[in-house]
């Protein structure tokens, strides 16, 4: 708290030194001290409030857009118990999967105990609200009256150095791990390559060895062909040479 001023009184009395005018004793000089560490968290207080109330005329305006949206009239004031915020916004440590359910319809219980009324679409259990889509889902948890319900602010913290200095060795890490998980597909992707071309030219060497021994097949089946027409000719060139005529039939018609 700040010190009162000090004030040093010279007497009374007309002939007394430093006297004012009339002969009156005269206040003399005084230094004023401040307590900076007082001043400093009243103005901490003073931004601190309005921050919340910044986050309230946001939070309403927010509310009223969403009511008239669905036809409501609009709210003079925020009727709402939410908790003060007891620390800043948090980055989320669990991925949110909302893509886990593409493609499908899941109807959800309005209630959550089983008995209430169902419908389609994604449900906020901490504020007991239902959004239609996955984006208006999003929306709604990033959003001010959901981080109120769970205790936090829209403001983040300030990163320190020491912060800032570790997550850039975390991001340096994870390119590097990254970059080596890359060329390590690289170099399975150049050998499958060269699989695949091996496996290639062993097919064309199956269906080129299978093309020569269909040639060789014909060319045996057509030598046989000759041979056993040459074994005919002959047979009949002796037949003919003995006097044998054809076997015909005698009988007169």
């Amino acid at each position: 708290m700040a010190n009162r001023d000090k004030v040093t009184s010279n007497g009374g009395g007309g002939g007394g030194h430093g006297g004012g005018a009339g002969g009156q004793g005269g206040v003399g000089p005084s230094r004023r001290t401040w307590d900076t560490e007082e001043y400093a968290s009243k103005a901490r207080s003073r931004e601190s409030r309005g921050n919340r109330q910044q986050e309230r005329e946001e939070e309403l305006a927010a509310l009223n857009a969403e009511r008239r949206s669905q036809g409501l009239p609009p709210l003079k004031r925020l009727r709402s118990n939410l908790p003060e915020p007891t620390m800043a916004m948090q980055e989320r440590s669990a991925p949110l999967e909302l893509e886990k359910n593409q493609g499908k319809t899941l109807m959800v219980d309005y209630s959550n105990d089983g008995k209430g009324q169902q419908g389609p679409g994604f449900y906020c259990a901490t504020c007991r609200k239902l959004l239609k889509d996955n984006l208006a889902y999003l929306d709604h948890i990033n959003g001010r009256v959901h981080l109120a319900r769970i205790g936090q602010s829209t403001h983040q913290d300030r990163a320190t150095l020491e912060q800032v200095r570790a997550k850039l060795d975390e991001l340096r890490a994870k390119a590097s791990a990254q970059t080596n998980q890359s060329a390590s597909l690289s170099y399975d992707f150049e050998a499958r390559i060269k699989a695949i071309a091996q496996e290639q030219e062993l097919e064309r060497q199956k269906r080129k060895q299978a093309k020569r021994e269909q040639r060789n097949r014909k060319k045996q089946q057509s030598r046989t062909i000759e041979h056993k027409q040459e074994q005919d000719e002959e047979q009949q060139d002796l037949m003919a040479a003995m006097g044998f005529g054809g076997f015909g039939s005698t009988k007169t018609r």
